[in-house]
């Protein structure tokens, strides 16, 4: 890809493209080569082959202690020692730092999202009590916290986006190689292929996800209304804070007014027995009167 070009290393452009900088050095099997730099390419001379090489169209560049390492698609690597300051300036700026740039962008990403990844995963996985209740028993249930749902979410974009950028990297350097035509249909093909499922899986299992996840929230005495479905639509439960991550049940609830944390679930069971039984003698005095 091509970057704008510092005003700073102007000078060292028009000097390679007037003069055409070069050095020497001994190949692996012992023949010398000559490297001619371009402002836009470089060229290389030996005994056995010649090239003409476009920057933007190198595989990788990379400077070491002693040399820059240029790399093409056919897998040969050109050394290039560093033996002139003027050249060694304008490879750093003008190659290594143009080529790494966007590997390096998508290197960072990976990385955050496989940290962020690691981090949902223990959170998960570190759960005091995984087990989904069923059978309207929520006894000791835990749920994540909404902030920790968010971050999930965060994390699955942030993959969606590692791998839309992956597969146009890898499609623009197969644009950049010396591949025929047909290879080059193929591999861009696989790659597509590759990430609409990689797209579909990450998206499917994010939406299976938050299908299970149920609303939370926060009431004024710092206890929290979660709503689970239930047969009948939805049932109210009353939770409270379990650390940063997690939420711990308590009891169900009356109405959404019915957050004392302080009434356990046998409490609120007998109340709403005594309360039931109450309007069943009620009912029995009517038709009896």
């Amino acid at each position: 890809m091509a970057l704008a070009v510092p005003l700073a290393l102007l000078p060292w452009f028009w000097i390679a493209h007037r003069n055409g900088n070069a050095c020497e050095r001994n190949g692996f099997i012992g023949q010398v080569q000559h490297f001619t730099f371009h402002q836009d390419c470089f060229e290389e001379h030996s005994a056995q082959s010649e090239y003409r090489i476009r920057y933007d169209e190198l595989n990788h560049a990379l400077e070491g202690k002693h040399a820059f390492y240029f790399s093409i698609s056919t897998g040969e690597t050109f050394i290039i020692g560093k033996e002139n300051g003027e050249l060694n300036a304008f490879l750093r700026e003008h190659v290594t730092r143009r080529q790494n740039a966007a590997s390096k962008g998508l290197l960072t990403l990976l990385v955050v999202s496989m940290t962020l990844t690691t981090v949902f995963t223990n959170i998960e996985y570190n759960k005091p009590d995984d087990a989904i209740a069923e059978m309207g028993d929520f006894d000791d249930a835990y749920v994540i916290r909404s902030w920790v749902n968010a971050l999930y979410c965060f994390v699955a974009f942030l993959w969606l986006v590692v791998v839309v950028c992956g597969v146009i990297a890898m499609i623009r350097k197969n644009k950049r190689s010396n591949r025929k035509l047909a290879e080059k249909i193929i591999l861009n093909g696989v790659a597509c292929v590759i990430a609409m499922v990689l797209v579909l899986a990450i998206g499917g299992t994010t939406f299976v996800y938050f299908l299970n996840v149920p609303d939370q929230f926060r009431n004024e005495n710092g206890t929290y209304t979660v709503k689970v479905p239930s047969g009948s639509g939805t049932k109210d439960l009353l939770y409270t804070s379990a650390g940063p991550f997690y939420l711990r049940y308590l009891r169900p609830m009356t109405d959404s007014e019915d957050t004392d944390p302080n009434i356990s679930e046998e409490e609120w069971e007998a109340a709403r027995n005594a309360e039931n039984q109450t309007m069943h003698n009620d009912l029995e005095s009517d038709d009896s009167s």
